[in-house]
């Protein structure tokens, strides 16, 4: 028994499911899901309806979600508050594994070795965002991430046209990050290197711009001057829309968003160009364990 706390948007909620899905793989059994953190009162909704998942994943009752969560905050207090066990170290991963059956760490990317636990009930809440937390399931993450719905002719065109040449996948997370100094939107020049890295590389690549908004294209528009092949892409009604659209393109220039961070590691092209920012995260003290082998990485200011 798994039971997994997800918490934020759905680009993090991704990364929580997949860490589960890891602990699956080895342990067997079924995933509940803590939904305490989404919807209601809180700004993120529950994403991974969309996905197909696997067929071992419950929505339990809310009475075994709050039991989950209160249990949870109590061990940590005690281990953490009381006698000091650091929810930063791969010390303090590990212990909270040995002795709780709780795989836990307040490090949002820093990658910690797997360990076991013959505990029967695991318990997980963290953000996991490195493919080194899941790299011996890449395929069983990518077929639970397919998505199940039907889109509309307006998007179904856009994605043919994406099909139909050398997409690049351009996106500029704006919205919630403009509000917060330590992601740090990637700023122009960011964009500009990983264009011309394309056009040294790609034939006659076409650059399809994302963000969150319409508000957020306009804004790009007007501010951003490019030189390139630029569609903007501003037809999808919901992110979901906009993620079908961007994981089929065939190259990624992504922000330091998980959002465009899961479409450019579920793209399909074999020799697809994954140009990344660094630092991820603005200030923060960790290695650089975000980034899939063999994405091109490149200096945001």
């Amino acid at each position: 028994m798994i039971l997994l706390k997800l918490t934020d948007g759905m680009g993090n909620q991704m990364f929580q499911y997949a860490y589960a899905r890891y602990l699956q793989s080895i342990y067997g059994g079924k995933i509940y899901f803590d939904l305490t953190k989404l919807g209601g009162k809180h700004v993120r909704s529950y994403g991974l309806n969309h996905f197909r998942l696997n067929s071992n994943v419950v929505i339990p009752s809310r009475f075994l979600q709050y039991a989950s969560r209160l249990y949870t905050k109590i061990v940590r207090l005690f281990f953490n508050r009381l006698l000091g066990v650091s929810l930063h170290t791969e010390k303090g991963f590990h212990s909270y594994i040995k002795y709780l059956g709780y795989y836990t760490t307040d490090e949002p990317i820093k990658y910690f070795d797997f360990t076991r636990t013959f505990l029967p009930v695991k318990l997980v809440r963290g953000f996991f965002q490195s493919p080194k937390f899941f790299s011996g399931i890449t395929s069983q993450i990518k077929q639970d991430f397919e998505l199940k719905e039907n889109f509309n002719s307006a998007v179904e065109s856009v994605k043919r046209e994406i099909e139909s040449c050398n997409s690049v996948c351009l996106h500029i997370r704006r919205g919630d990050f403009t509000m917060y100094d330590r992601f740090q939107v990637c700023d122009e020049a960011y964009y500009q290197k990983g264009i011309d890295q394309i056009k040294n590389k790609v034939e006659n690549p076409v650059f399809f711009v994302f963000s969150n908004s319409p508000k957020d294209l306009d804004w790009i528009k007007q501010n951003y001057r490019f030189n390139g092949n630029i569609r903007y892409v501003n037809v999808a009604k919901s992110a979901i829309e906009d993620f079908y659209l961007m994981r089929h393109c065939k190259h990624f220039v992504i922000s330091n968003s998980t959002f465009s961070w899961w479409a450019a590691y579920l793209g399909e092209n074999d020799d697809k160009m994954v140009i990344a920012p660094y630092p991820w995260i603005k200030e923060e003290n960790y290695v650089d364990d975000i980034y899939d082998d063999g994405w091109i990485v490149l200096k945001n200011n």
